[in-house]
């Protein structure tokens, strides 16, 4: 296992999935930026506002790695999350539904910190089984996007 992977599954197992938000700053930079569909997220301070965001709706999220394809200093993953909708998301109020969605994502690590990760999840399918419709579904409020 590479650097790059070591700290991508810390940041899984110390952060994500302990929903530790100080634990972050472990993995990730000050400057780490999110690309995501609904924007940029810059800095730290800003994904941990926005991962707080999602936790509150899904507080019990548990997200797995499926698979990993490391390079020097970069990992990309397929990951599979499953939660308990239990709190505002996207404009959709709590349904006590358990969901279950995938996505895929590229981080880059440099001097033994992640500095950026462009995500894709598929929000359809999980706003889908939160009974969301095109008409009901909100912005994100938890995500400002950059220069917008």
């Amino acid at each position: 296992m590479n650097e790059a992977e070591g700290i991508v599954r810390g940041f899984f197992g110390g952060a994500i999935n302990t929903h530790d938000l100080d634990a972050c700053a472990a993995y990730c930079s000050d400057a780490y930026v999110w690309h995501g569909a609904a924007g940029d997220v810059v800095g730290l301070p800003s994904f941990k506002a926005a991962l707080a965001g999602f936790f509150a709706a899904f507080p019990d999220v548990q997200a797995d790695i499926l698979d990993l394809v490391a390079g020097t200093d970069r990992v990309a993953i397929r990951y599979r999350e499953t939660a308990t909708h239990r709190g505002d998301f996207m404009g959709v109020a709590a349904t006590g539904v358990v969901a279950r969605w995938e996505g895929m994502a590229i981080y880059r690590a440099s001097h033994g910190l992640l500095v950026e990760e462009w995500s894709v999840a598929d929000t359809l399918s999980l706003l889908t089984q939160i009974g969301a419709s095109p008409a009901t579904v909100g912005t994100p409020t938890s995500v400002e996007p950059k220069g917008g």
